[in-house]
């Protein structure tokens, strides 16, 4: 079997095919100051790279920064408007609050003020003045005392 290439091995068995030459672990001058030119070339591509990737982020900042201070406005003005809204619905709920307590409390002096029988009597005359509200109003106790019924 013939060959070209020889096995590493063959040439401690064989004398006769010449050995490589050991490499020498020196560059000539001209590689070492085309390295240090190359290296020099690359360290400045470094240093662009990394001034633009600054003035990059410096902008990106900017621009952030810029877009806050642009929305503070409208972000104000949009708190004010809840606040706002929040305070007439507190008024609201305060008129119903106030109007709640009226009620109870012209319940309580009825309740003071009249007896049983004039009490039925009163009843009895909402109920012919004012039928349909009078059943609607039957209708509404009914159902939600059988919700309350049905839960427990």
């Amino acid at each position: 079997m013939t060959s070209s290439a020889q096995h590493p091995d063959e040439f401690e068995r064989d004398p006769q095919i010449p050995r490589p030459a050991a490499a020498e672990n020196t560059l000539p001058e001209d590689s070492v100051s085309e390295a240090e030119h190359d290296v020099r070339g690359i360290k400045r591509k470094a240093v662009s790279a990394a001034a633009t990737a600054r003035d990059g982020v410096v902008t990106a900042a900017q621009r952030a920064v810029q877009t806050a201070d642009a929305s503070r406005g409208p972000v104000a003005a949009g708190l004010e408007s809840a606040a706002s809204v929040l305070h007439k619905q507190a008024d609201n709920v305060y008129r119903l609050a106030h109007r709640a307590a009226d009620q109870l409390d012209r319940g309580a002096d009825y309740t003071r003020h009249h007896d049983a029988r004039s009490m039925l009597h009163d009843v009895q005359s909402a109920l012919k003045q004012h039928p349909a509200a009078c059943l609607a109003a039957a209708v509404a106790a009914g159902f939600w005392c059988g919700r309350a019924i049905r839960r427990r």
